[in-house]
């Protein structure tokens, strides 16, 4: 049986959603069909406490794409990601996520294409006061 998501977005220019962690903190998730991989832009400090049981790998990331020449960022395995709307929660295990402290991009977690390859997503802004993200998925649970 499908299940949905419907995330409302809060931005008008870029579908950025808001959801709360495993560890009940608040942050702003931005969906970008272009990233191949989901990036940390905020600072160190509030990673580790979105994300207190992550664990730095022994791997790097070629990070390009944010206006900025490319760098080699760090690499964490985060062993459980929630994204929810209240009343349904979409889970991701074992995430990788590449860490680019300090960047100003309207967003704490950019959340790549790849962690969507299994679900269906669209942008729903007809006939809505505010637009949502729909995101319809068959299983509780994705092992990345």
């Amino acid at each position: 049986m499908c299940k949905v998501l419907r995330l409302e977005l809060i931005s008008t220019f870029k579908p950025v959603f808001s959801t709360v962690t495993n560890y009940k903190r608040k942050i702003l998730c931005l969906f970008d069909t272009g990233a191949t991989m989901p990036v940390w832009c905020k600072s160190e400090g509030l990673f580790h406490v979105v994300f207190p049981d992550a664990e730095l790998l022994e791997k790097k990331f070629l990070l390009s794409g944010f206006g900025k020449v490319a760098e080699i960022v760090d690499v964490y395995k985060i062993p459980v990601f929630y994204i929810t709307d209240g009343d349904s929660t979409l889970e991701f295990r074992n995430l990788h996520i590449a860490t680019s402290f300090n960047r100003d991009f309207g967003c704490d977690l950019v959340l790549s294409y790849t962690m969507f390859t299994h679900v269906d997503y669209a942008v729903r802004n007809r006939n809505k006061n505010v637009s949502t993200l729909e995101i319809t998925y068959d299983r509780d649970v994705y092992d990345n």
